[in-house]
């Protein structure tokens, strides 16, 4: 400084100048803050569909081992059955063959 009165030194231009650079740096931080909003809410649709995706082979799987169990509960049973009537035949057989013996 000169010597001259601070308040003299800055003009309406000196203000002017300021500010329109004020402006410039907000538009500028505006738009940086604008790219990382879209950014993120990319990020986070991409993160539910794959976590979308994940829930919905974790399901296949859940429903695939559901139709895996069932189908081999009815085989076992359906060979339990059949165990079932032939031990069923056997007896009546082996008292057929007693009651045979016994006449």
């Amino acid at each position: 400084m000169n010597g001259r009165d601070v308040s003299q030194q800055i003009t309406a231009s000196d203000i002017n100048t300021v500010l329109n650079r004020l402006d410039s740096l907000v538009a500028k931080q505006k738009l940086i803050y604008e790219k990382r909003e879209k950014k993120i809410t990319e990020m986070e649709t991409i993160h539910q569909v794959e976590c979308t995706d994940s829930i919905k082979a974790y399901l296949a799987l859940a429903d695939s081992m559901r139709t895996y169990c069932i189908r081999y509960s009815l085989k076992y049973a359906t060979q339990a059955d059949k165990m079932a009537k032939k031990q069923k035949n056997d007896s009546l057989a082996t008292e057929a063959a007693i009651s045979l013996l016994n006449v």
